[in-house]
């Protein structure tokens, strides 16, 4: 899921992709996450952008795009229950929804506290930084 402020400061790498779609080491975030869940993820992003995804249905977990997969990140989201919510702090990591159309009101649920550190791509040079652990 692209949360539009981190596209904003993702420019321009995300003008014609979504964020699941930088490539940091050898394989895109999306495929990262696709090897550690074990499912190929759809893909949430700007209204523009979303023609180049198939658009998700019916209930799911919505992962933010910037955020890289760890085991015990995983084994968090895993856990999770329709209408929770895991966060760090302010940032949204993941969320259950019945329909990706509630993606809006993910705030409304339960929020579960991860406490564990996370790789997050946040700016362009971060694709740089992050190249080397992945």
């Amino acid at each position: 899921m692209d949360l539009p402020e981190d596209r904003v400061n993702l420019l321009p790498l995300t003008y014609l992709k979504s964020i699941a779609d930088l490539r940091i080491g050898i394989l895109t975030i999306r495929d990262k996450w696709k090897h550690w869940m074990g499912t190929d993820p759809t893909v949430l992003t700007s209204t523009y952008l979303q023609s180049k995804y198939q658009r998700p249905e019916g209930p799911g977990l919505l992962v933010n795009s910037t955020v890289m997969p760890t085991a015990q990140l995983v084994a968090a989201i895993g856990n999770l229950s329709p209408g929770q919510q895991l966060k760090q702090d302010d940032l949204f990591i993941a969320g259950y929804v019945n329909d990706p159309s509630e993606a809006d009101q993910l705030g409304s649920g339960k929020t579960l506290i991860y406490d564990h550190p996370i790789r997050q791509v946040c700016f362009s040079w971060d694709v740089f930084r992050l190249n080397p652990g992945e």
